[in-house]
C-alpha cells in the first residue's frame, strides 16, 4: 500500500479539521540541522563514490541533468492532468494503481520502491467561509497532523518553490517501512490547492524531490 495513499485519504476527509488545530506546526518545527541533514548525506555519498570509481563511464554524463544512475531522475515522460498538474519522470516508470482506490495520478519504478502523487484537496463539502480560508499553508498543516497519525517521525516544515510560487514542504520518516514521506503543498491562481508528494527509501529520494521541483507545473508544458 502506498504511503502516500493513506496520507492522502486522510487529508480528503479531514483537511478543515486538522488545518484549524495544527496551523503552525510547520513554522514551530523546522528541525533542519536534523532530518535533512540525514536524508542529504545517505543520498550524496553514493553520488560521491559513483564520480570516483566510474569517471569515464557513460552513465555519469546524465547527472548533470539530476543523478540518472538512481533511475528516479532521468526526464523522459511527463505525467499529470489538467486538474492535479504535470511533472516528469523516468521512461520505466509506470502507472501505480491502488487496489483500495485512490483518486491520485501516481506513478513508481519498476520496483515500486519510489511513488509520486498527485492530487488536489477536494473542499466540495465544506462551507463557503471555511474555502476561502483554506490555502496551501492550512493544505500542509492538515498533511502535517495525518503524517502524525499514521507513525511518521522526525516531521519537518519548510517554505519552498514549486511551479514559480511559494509553497509549504512536509516530510517525514516512516520507521514501520524505512521509507521518506516529502509532500508540497501549493495554491494555483484560482485558489485551488495541490498536492504533490514523493515517497521512498533514502538512496534517491533527494534525486526525486530535486525532479520535483524543478519540473512541476500546473500546465503539462
Amino acid at each position: 500500500m502506498s504511503r502516500v495513499r493513506r496520507v492522502m485519504v486522510g487529508v480528503a476527509f479531514a483537511a478543515l479539521a486538522f488545518a484549524l488545530t495544527c496551523c503552525g506546526k510547520t513554522e514551530t518545527k523546522p528541525a533542519q540541522d536534523e532530518e535533512p541533514t540525514a536524508v542529504t548525506e545517505t543520498v550524496q555519498e553514493p553520488e560521491e563514490t559513483l564520480e570516483e570509481e566510474e569517471p569515464t563511464d557513460v552513465e555519469s554524463e546524465p547527472t548533470e541533468d539530476v543523478a540518472a544512475e538512481e533511475g528516479t531522475t532521468e526526464v523522459v515522460q511527463r505525467i499529470g492532468s489538467p486538474e492535479y498538474g504535470y511533472v516528469s519522470v523516468p521512461s520505466t516508470w509506470v502507472k501505480f494503481v491502488d487496489t483500495d482506490g485512490n483518486t491520485s495520478v501516481q506513478y513508481c519504478d519498476p520496483s515500486v520502491s519510489y511513488i509520486v502523487s498527485l492530487n488536489i484537496f477536494d473542499l466540495s463539502n465544506v462551507s463557503d467561509e471555511e474555502r476561502a480560508n483554506f490555502g496551501a499553508y492550512e493544505g500542509a498543516s492538515s498533511v502535517w497532523a495525518n503524517i502524525e497519525d499514521d507513525g511518521g517521525q522526525d516531521i519537518t516544515g519548510a517554505t519552498v518553490t514549486l511551479a514559480g510560487r511559494e509553497a509549504y514542504q512536509v516530510y517525514a520518516y516512516f520507521p514501520d517501512d524505512g521509507t521518506f514521506l516529502v509532500t508540497w503543498c501549493v495554491a494555483d491562481d484560482a485558489g485551488v490547492v495541490h498536492y504533490v508528494a514523493a515517497e521512498g527509501p533514502s538512496d534517491g529520494l533527494m534525486d526525486l524531490v530535486t525532479l520535483v521541483e524543478q519540473s512541476y507545473s500546473f500546465t503539462e508544458q
